[in-house]
């Protein structure tokens, strides 16, 4: 004899009461900075936004509100600008400094009342930012940093090409807003015996290999992100012309 199960609807409705309902995941809502305009911004936060969701699925409701996404433009003020709204809006949970200006000055701050990630510090030792042990020690900031440092990238080069006139390529706007950095990078190089030509690079490909001494013998390329994918290309065929063997820095 077969049985059936019959449940009326106030026996259903009981049951259904007893379920307990998917607890609200807590939301997070991340801004973000850059610098300011770069061919490869979208693509580069994309792949931060992806990784940050697969990290956090099941945990957190993490948003990237469109309103939240800020663009710098390349100068000190417009930059800080940019930042300080984002640390300044309660409706945003974490700051997300995906730039190596907005990085650098946002890790310079004493007084964050919201979690801030720099993930793109070149070398946290040569721009002299805050470190104690494997952290900033600063309240809310957190930093990543290349395992590459600059002085490792030194030995290593120095170890293939003994050079003795040595050209550094950098970004102009981070040169120009990153506190004290020649001369630390200056003390770096007299440990290497050797002299030091820095070339503040902006958009002109022409202007950087005019500016390169003929006595150079070496080159140390940082990231030139004024520079489009055309323009790099360029950059390097002009060096593999002059003969110069060149050291690049996440290039």
């Amino acid at each position: 004899m077969n049985h059936r199960l019959v449940l009326v609807p106030e026996v259903l409705f009981a049951l259904l009461l007893a379920i307990p309902l998917r607890a609200q995941l807590p939301e997070v809502r991340i801004g973000v900075i850059v610098d300011g305009p770069w061919e490869r911004n979208q693509e580069v936060a994309e792949l931060y936004r992806n990784e940050i969701l697969s990290l956090t699925r099941g945990e957190y409701d993490v948003q990237f509100p469109a309103t939240f996404h800020v663009e710098g433009d390349w100068t000190e003020t417009g930059i800080r600008a940019g930042l300080d709204r984002l640390l300044n809006d309660p409706t945003v949970d974490v700051v997300l400094a995906m730039g190596v200006i907005v990085g650098d000055m946002a890790s310079r701050y004493r007084d964050l009342t919201k979690p801030v990630i720099a993930p793109f510090i070149i070398d946290a030792t040569v721009q002299g930012l805050p470190r104690q042990g494997g952290a900033s020690g600063v309240t809310n900031l957190n930093y990543l940093t290349g395992t590459v440092t600059v002085r490792r990238a030194l030995e290593v080069f120095n170890e293939v090409i003994a050079f003795r006139h040595l050209v550094s390529l950098n970004t102009r706007d981070f040169l120009e807003n990153v506190p004290g950095i020649d001369g630390r990078v200056q003390g770096l190089m007299d440990e290497f015996e050797s002299d030091l030509t820095v070339i503040p690079v902006g958009s002109s490909v022409e202007e950087v290999l005019e500016a390169i001494p003929e006595e150079a013998d070496a080159v140390l390329a940082y990231p030139l992100l004024r520079l489009e994918s055309d323009a790099i290309g360029r950059l390097i065929s002009g060096l593999n012309e002059r003969g110069l063997p060149t050291f690049a820095m996440y290039f």
